[in-house]
């Protein structure tokens, strides 16, 4: 049912998706003053938090501190976005309203909403990228594209040509956005937790288990919704992106799989710790993405993770 109305509302020559919102001009603004306050935010509230209320921060070096505190800055602006974006995204994917429908006022539209909300998810990727000291080819390349990706179906709509694109991709961006947001919070969760609790390691494996299960449920659940709505929309698009927005996602989608089966290994790891055994894991290479950790004998830990040479 949502399908079909999403695709009569696209095949209608003169459907409202045509236009985001009449803030697009000041979009650059937007992004910028949200990276301000993400920066005056971690500066003057979160880090002098995390400092006095995690004994674990002061035995970290440099680089998982700042990891550490990224970690809380991308679950915060995810909770945030859950509670803002969660509703009008599925309005508008649903194809119940479109983004010149009011959003609870004359003056604002649902497109106004998540231009603010694709301005903040990208804000989101480029503190993350700016700020730690290391970052995985993976993450790198996932977070790069995301940024890509979601300005590029921003910038669409000034383009007469790809106008209609734009508004595709859009619905599209959203649809990834949301499983983005809801999937990779636990992940971020989970760290959180393990910095904060290291030598928990049953509750650990518990939690890396549970988290990579949720990724590999969203993933599947997400590439099924995403390409349903790709292919029932196919001869709206135009031939770039009948091929770029499929390989995209199929690329993002091994990315987040990987990911499962980072902290699957973890978990392993974390439970036979438990059980007292040593257990002592190297990467292969340096272009093996998964979390070298090194447990020592019993409960007593001295480790440092990795992502493909990434600290988390």
């Amino acid at each position: 049912m949502a399908l079909t109305k999403l695709e009569e509302n696209f095949r209608n020559s003169g459907h409202n998706h045509a236009r985001l919102s009449k803030l697009v001009p000041y979009s650059g603004l937007i992004l910028t003053v949200t990276c301000v306050v993400i920066f005056l935010v971690r500066v003057y509230i979160l880090e002098p938090l995390v400092k006095r209320f995690t004994t674990q921060y002061k035995l970290l070096d440099q680089a998982q501190r700042r990891s550490f505190i990224n970690h809380y800055v991308a679950a915060s602006i995810k909770l945030i976005l859950v509670v803002v974006a969660v509703y009008p995204a599925v309005m508008i994917i649903s194809g119940h309203k479109n983004l010149q429908s009011s959003f609870g006022s004359q003056k604002i539209t649902y497109g106004d909403v998540l231009l603010c909300v694709f301005e903040v998810f990208t804000s989101m990727y480029i503190f993350e990228l700016f700020y730690r000291e290391k970052v995985s080819c993976i993450s790198a390349a996932h977070h790069i594209g995301a940024i890509i990706i979601t300005q590029t179906a921003t910038v669409l709509f000034h383009d007469p040509k790809h106008r209609q694109d734009a508004g595709l991709e859009f619905v599209l961006c959203l649809l990834w956005g949301i499983f983005d947001i809801l999937a990779e919070f636990w992940p971020h969760a989970a760290v959180i937790i393990y910095r904060t609790w290291p030598n928990q390691h049953m509750m650990l494996a518990n939690i890396f288990l549970a988290t990579a299960i949720l990724e590999v449920i969203g993933t599947v659940v997400e590439t099924v919704t995403v390409f349903s709505i790709f292919f029932s929309l196919w001869k709206e698009w135009t031939i770039e992106f009948k091929v770029l927005s499929p390989t995209l996602h199929l690329l993002f989608s091994c990315a987040q799989l990987w990911g499962a089966r980072v902290f699957w290994l973890m978990s392993q790891q974390h439970r036979r710790a438990a059980d007292g055994s040593i257990v002592e894991e190297v990467a292969s290479n340096d272009a093996a993405p998964a979390y070298q950790q090194r447990i020592v004998i019993g409960k007593e830990e001295s480790c440092k993770d990795y992502k493909n040479g990434e600290q988390m």
